[in-house]
């Protein structure tokens, strides 16, 4: 087996040497793309290439935001470095400790085809704090690797669509282990960093496909992310973090503000009033 790691970054120095440090504990190497990036990010992939000689740093200096592009290429790097399985690790996500011993062995007994799908733990305001209460987030699972055969690709259908889709086109089955731990979720930590992540959402969606979605139905959707209707918190367990902790930095919205403030400016007052973004906007500016 060998396994190999693929992360698309946009700006998550922030976050990117824990969730890297993480991954690295248990894939063979890792596949970086950058996108656009003006923090650290690169600098930080470009480190851990050189100190571990295990990262590949892809780059991709257009501004357009196309996730599944990203995703796309940084498969294909994988394939040429003869990949059998790709773990899918999101700049903002980070393997549990005690299961990193373990998931080699998973993987190795899955299907050729399948995804593994594990627990998602999304932490809530801090590192230290996960979310408990019955929701989307705490009964949520996260794609976590991906038994690899040919044909998988990630593609954007004829929508268009570039946000959200997790699995490759091509996967064959889903395998959920019972396990203690998971995929720590980290974009709730960096507060303002969410919010504006969904008002950047909310417009982009609507200016990119005009009448998929009404107003309403785009709202709702990117609402559920900021709800805490019920919310309950508990300390993360101990052992759930190895030392890739102190790497975990918040730095506020950066660039995702500028980007929401130019689509909502973009807007009719009225739709800009439907969807909910100038409020986000503002949340999102007070930090």
């Amino acid at each position: 087996m060998k396994l190999i790691s693929l992360t698309i970054v946009r700006d998550d120095a922030w976050v990117l040497g824990a969730s890297l440090r993480a991954a690295l504990e248990w894939v063979d190497s890792a596949v970086v793309l950058c996108h656009a990036c003006t923090d650290r990010s690169e600098e930080i992939a470009d480190g851990l290439r050189v100190e571990t000689g295990r990262v590949h740093v892809l780059r991709q200096p257009r501004q357009e935001w196309d996730e599944m592009d990203d995703r796309q290429r940084t498969l294909d790097y994988a394939r040429w470095l003869e990949a059998t399985h790709v773990a899918i690790v999101d700049a903002d996500e980070v393997l549990t400790a005690n299961l990193r011993p373990l998931i080699r062995g998973l993987l190795e007994g899955m299907p050729a085809g399948h995804v593994l799908d594990l627990p998602m733990i999304p932490l809530w305001r801090s590192p230290l704090m996960r979310r408990v209460d019955p929701c989307v987030w705490t009964e949520a699972v996260v794609t976590a690797a991906v038994s690899l055969v040919d044909g998988m690709a990630w593609r954007t259908g004829p929508e268009g669509y570039q946000h959200h889709a997790r699995p490759p086109v091509g996967t064959t089955g889903r395998w959920r282990p019972t396990v203690a731990g998971g995929v720590m979720h980290l974009q709730w930590v960096d507060w303002p960093r969410v919010v504006a992540k969904h008002a950047l959402y909310r417009a982009r969606d609507w200016r990119r496909w005009p009448g998929r979605e009404s107003a309403e139905r785009i709202r709702w959707r990117y609402s559920l992310a900021l709800r805490e209707d019920g919310l309950r918190t508990e300390p993360v367990p101990a052992g759930w973090w190895g030392p890739e902790l102190e790497y975990v930095q918040p730095t506020g919205p950066g660039w995702i503000l500028e980007a929401a403030r130019r689509e909502a400016v973009a807007l009719s007052e009225v739709d800009a009033a439907a969807l909910g973004v100038w409020p986000l906007i503002e949340e999102a500016s007070r930090g």
